[in-house]
C-alpha cells in the first residue's frame, strides 16, 4: 500500500468516526410477532442501536421484594403488545397491571440509549406508567433490590417520570417521554441508560409526582406496544448513564481532527518530495 492509499484510508476513517454520533433513532416494536395469541414473548431483539433484551418482574401486595423469575414473570405477546399474567390470564389481567401484583418490564440495551417515546397498544381502565433508568456500569439485579422508592434509588435507579392517563398509540414515535421533542429527538433535559424499567404505576415504588396526567393506584392495565430510542452520545443529553459504547462527540471530533491533520502532513511531505 502506497502513501496516497494510506492517506485516503485515514481520511475515510476520520469521516466515518465523525458520523457515529448521527445515528438515526430506532423503533422497537413488541407486537406483530408470528406466534399464537398470548404465546411467550420474544426476549431478544436486534436493531441499528445494538441489541435489546426484555424481561418481566412484579411486586406482590404488601411485599418489599421483586419477583424476577418463574412462570408468573413470563412476558406474553398479544395483539396490543406485551402483557403479563402474574395474577390471572383472563381479560384484563393478561395486561401489565397494578391490580393485585404490580407488574413491570425491564429493558436491557447493549449500549446507553435515550428512551424517547412509549407506545401503549391496549388499555383497560386507566394507564398510568412509571419509568426508571439505571445509572450504573453493572446490570441490575432486582431480586436483590428492596421494592420501594428508596430501595430503587439506593440501587442506582432514577425516576425519569410518572406519566398518567396515557392513551393507546401504535404509530411511532409513540407518546413522548423523558423530555423528548415533538420529533422524538432527545433534548437537554433527556437522560440515557442501558437499563430501563417500565411499570404499571405504584406510588410505593415511584412516588406521587406526575410528569403528566393524574396518577392512581390499582386501576391501571396496559400492554406495551413498543418504544423509540436514540443512542446516547452526551451531546444532546445531560447524562448518558455509566454504560455506553458510543464515544463522546468531543472525543470523536479530536480523533477526526487528528486524522485529518495527519492526512494534511502526509500530503505536504509528498508534494515536497515530488
Amino acid at each position: 500500500m502506497n502513501k496516497k492509499q494510506i492517506s485516503r484510508g485515514m481520511l475515510a476513517l476520520a469521516l466515518a468516526s465523525l458520523s457515529i454520533a448521527a445515528q438515526a433513532a430506532s423503533t422497537w416494536a413488541f407486537s406483530g410477532v408470528t406466534s399464537a395469541e398470548g404465546a411467550n414473548a420474544v426476549t431478544s431483539y436486534t436493531g441499528s442501536e445494538g441489541t435489546l433484551k426484555i424481561s418481566g418482574a412484579y411486586v406482590a401486595p404488601n411485599s418489599n421484594s421483586f419477583t424476577t423469575s418463574g412462570a408468573n414473570t413470563t412476558l406474553l405477546h398479544y395483539s396490543g403488545g406485551l402483557g403479563m399474567a402474574s395474577d390471572g390470564s383472563s381479560t384484563p389481567n393478561h395486561a401489565i397491571d397494578n391490580v393485585g401484583n404490580t407488574e413491570m418490564v425491564l429493558l436491557s440495551f447493549s449500549q446507553s440509549v435515550v428512551l424517547t417515546s412509549v407506545g401503549i397498544g391496549y388499555k383497560y381502565g386507566d394507564a398510568d406508567v412509571g419509568i426508571f433508568r439505571l445509572n450504573s456500569t453493572s446490570a441490575p439485579d432486582l431480586s436483590k433490590t428492596t421494592a420501594t422508592y428508596a430501595g430503587l434509588t439506593s440501587a442506582g435507579w432514577t425516576l425519569v417520570g410518572n406519566y398518567g392517563d396515557l392513551g393507546t398509540d401504535t404509530s411511532a414515535p409513540y407518546t413522548l417521554v423523558n423530555g423528548a421533542s415533538n420529533t422524538a429527538a432527545p433534548t437537554a433535559s433527556s437522560v440515557g441508560s442501558s437499563w430501563w424499567l417500565i411499570l404499571s404505576y405504584n406510588s410505593t415504588l415511584s412516588g406521587t409526582t406526575a410528569k403528566s396526567g393524574t396518577l392512581n393506584n390499582g386501576d391501571d392495565y396496559f400492554k406495551l406496544f413498543g418504544v423509540t430510542t436514540s443512542v446516547c452520545t452526551g451531546s444532546a443529553t445531560t447524562d448518558c448513564g455509566k454504560k455506553t459504547s458510543v464515544p463522546e462527540p468531543a472525543s470523536l471530533a479530536l480523533v477526526g481532527a487528528g486524522l485529518l491533520g495527519a492526512f494534511g502532513i502526509r500530503r505536504r511531505k509528498a508534494a515536497q518530495a515530488a
